[in-house]
């Protein structure tokens, strides 16, 4: 790159600015040139090695150096020009991030990957040429160049991460109802149509490709060259998830998506709003975020499902899984307790344990007494360990089910028989003030009924007791 008239003056950066390895490394720079040439001998950047400086405005990076780390001129905000060594190898992470006056870019051929925040936030970057030689742009690249009209994207270019060109002049201003670039990638959806057929060629679909437009999507048709979805279809109002037959990686059933083979349930429509939906017993795995904010909040598991991914489910779902003959209810008190590794192989909280083997061992080795109480609830008939553990624990237990209003876990807890004469008073008490707070009578009735019907009532008019 030509050196501009206004920075050609220069004498060459005393050495002893640079901070170097014996390796041949640049730890940091102190200097306060204008114009910055690299020492020959360096052949890394380390990282943040030129954050934050405030007076260099154009830089020679010489044909030793390749690899630049990460962030190395993060913030370097007076950063005009960049002449790259076409030795270059490897350009790391939000390595010129937030050069807010760099103007234009060579990429230099050789590199692979545009890694993330590469050029994130450089305000005045109008544009960019990209080699035949990257294969793959990640995450936020160039997110928030407000000035960058020109970007050239070669066909090399398989995969694109999420919120790339976000905020860019470029992708204000396409044309295209559909942008695809590279090897068929389709960036962003721009169109009006709630109804989206993706147009057939496109091979891989970017994370952000309904950004700006997730609400207004309700259903989306996939042709058969698509190879990667990449969690494209997490729409707030997304309703139907519809799969080319042909297509050999992803199948759908009435609106949900599998993978070919069905094993895997990828997407539950966010949208799909159903009183229960049953999982088919094909599948082995939910995926990570598969049902999260769903309009449907209960879910049948069989028992042929071994894992659920992180935030499979949100809060306030119920899962219903079939083990040993019957379903057990589990009510999601919280939906990061799924993050804890609480249904995968890890097992944190011991639940697939117990799942498996439902013994007084199992159910004490469950680390969160809120799945340790409802498990009890469903399971105290199947181990006397399990019986003995609800008699003594009879009271949280009930509490429990009063609070979150658990209504079958309670019938549960009821058909036990283990609430004593002496505490039933104490929980319909407990009853009485969840329905002062939630005006919903439910487990207040389920209750005293109870009351009733093992006990007697002594004062009939305490059956109305509010």
């Amino acid at each position: 790159m030509k050196i501009p008239k206004s920075v050609s003056n220069y004498r060459k950066v005393k050495t002893l600015y640079f901070d170097i390895t014996p390796k041949n490394v640049i730890k940091k720079y102190t200097g306060t040139e204008t114009h910055v040439v690299i020492p020959d001998r360096v052949t890394e950047i380390g990282v943040q090695a030129f954050a934050k400086n405030n007076t260099m405005v154009s830089l020679e990076i010489p044909e030793s150096v390749n690899i630049i780390h990460q962030e190395a001129f993060l913030l370097c905000k007076k950063l005009v020009f960049v002449k790259m060594p076409k030795t270059l190898k490897f350009l790391e992470q939000g390595a010129f991030r937030r050069c807010e006056s760099l103007q234009s870019l060579r990429i230099p051929d050789g590199i692979t990957e545009i890694q993330g925040g590469m050029f994130g936030e450089c305000q005045e970057l109008t544009s960019v040429i990209i080699p035949d030689s990257v294969k793959s742009i990640s995450d936020r690249a160039f997110s928030g160049c407000c000035s960058l009209e020109e970007i050239d994207i070669p066909k090399s270019v398989t995969a694109i991460g999420k919120n790339v060109f976000d905020g860019t002049l470029w992708l204000k201003n396409h044309p295209d109802e559909f942008v695809i670039v590279g090897d068929n990638v389709l960036v962003s959806y721009r169109g009006k149509n709630p109804d989206v057929t993706i147009p057939e060629g496109v091979k891989f679909l970017t994370q952000s490709v309904f950004y700006g437009n997730q609400e207004n999507i309700r259903s989306v048709f996939i042709p058969e060259t698509v190879t990667a979805l990449n969690d494209s279809l997490h729409c707030d109002n997304l309703q139907e998830i519809n799969i080319s037959e042909q297509n050999l990686n992803y199948s759908s059933v009435d609106g949900v998506l599998y993978n070919k083979t069905q094993s895997v349930m990828l997407i539950y429509p966010h949208g799909k709003k159903l009183p229960c939906f049953c999982v088919p017993n094909t599948v082995t795995e939910i995926q990570e975020y598969c049902a999260f904010h769903s309009e449907t909040k209960k879910f049948i598991i069989p028992e042929t499902v071994k894992e659920i991914g992180y935030f499979a489910f949100s809060e306030g779902t119920t899962l219903i899984f079939e083990r040993h003959g019957r379903q057990i209810r589990i009510f999601l008190e919280f939906p990061w307790f799924v993050n804890s590794h609480a249904f995968t192989r890890k097992d944190a909280l011991g639940l697939w344990e117990f799942l498996e083997n439902p013994t007084i061992q199992s159910l004490l080795h469950i680390r969160t007494y809120a799945y340790r109480y409802q498990f009890t609830a469903f399971c105290y008939d199947m181990d006397s360990g399990i019986a003995d553990y609800l008699k003594e624990n009879i009271i949280p237990v009930t509490e429990f089910a009063i609070e979150y209003d658990l209504h079958e876990m309670m019938q549960k807890i009821l058909d036990s028989g283990y609430i004593a004469t002496e505490n039933i008073d104490t929980l319909i008490d407990s009853a009485i003030e969840h329905t002062q707070q939630t005006s919903n009578a439910e487990m207040q009735i389920q209750l005293m009924e109870y009351k009733h019907q093992v006990i007697g009532y002594a004062d009939p008019e305490s059956q109305f007791k509010l």
